[in-house]
């Protein structure tokens, strides 16, 4: 189970190094990429607040990308579809409308980015809860997380399955 650990470890850190190293890169060619685009002032507001402060909330989406197979690998995919759900919904939904009612098209950006890290925040702990659970830290598991198909399906129409 270490090895695990230091799996998903090692992923969150390479996550992280990754969209730190790209948010930089877009705050440095902002300006360039406004001009590439020709984009007009609002556009360009919009391009410059992403660059500048939105970027680096994708830290939060790849955090959620690494639990989202840890928890798939550990026999949870449920929990991993739940918070794809949330994410997509909950973690969208209100945010964006109410950034776009407090502030128009940024808000709608800054919505999303903020739902995008509380669903993350939420995906990580619940991530490295079953990972603790699973490692024995909170007592051993009672039987199997998912059960495996045990289907005979034919390859053939003609084919008898029974043996």
């Amino acid at each position: 189970m270490d090895r695990i650990k230091s799996t998903v470890f090692d992923a969150h850190r390479f996550s992280l190094a990754v969209i730190v190293v790209m948010s930089i890169i877009l705050y440095l060619l902002q300006d360039a990429i406004v001009a590439a685009f020709g984009a007009n002032a609002d556009a360009a507001a919009l391009v410059s607040l992403f660059c500048t402060w939105l970027a680096a909330t994708f830290i939060f989406n790849g955090s959620q990308f690494i639990s989202n197979a840890t928890l798939n690998n550990l026999g949870y995919p449920h929990y991993s579809t739940i918070l794809n759900f949330t994410r997509a919904t909950a973690g969208t939904i209100p945010f964006v409308y109410f950034g776009a009612l407090w502030a128009g098209a940024p808000g709608v950006l800054i919505g999303q980015a903020a739902g995008s890290v509380i669903v993350g925040i939420a995906s990580v702990a619940l991530s490295l809860h079953m990972l603790r659970k699973c490692s024995g830290a909170d007592g051993p598991l009672p039987g199997p997380r998912v059960k495996p198909f045990n289907l005979k399906i034919p390859l053939w129409p003609q084919t008898n399955t029974r043996g």
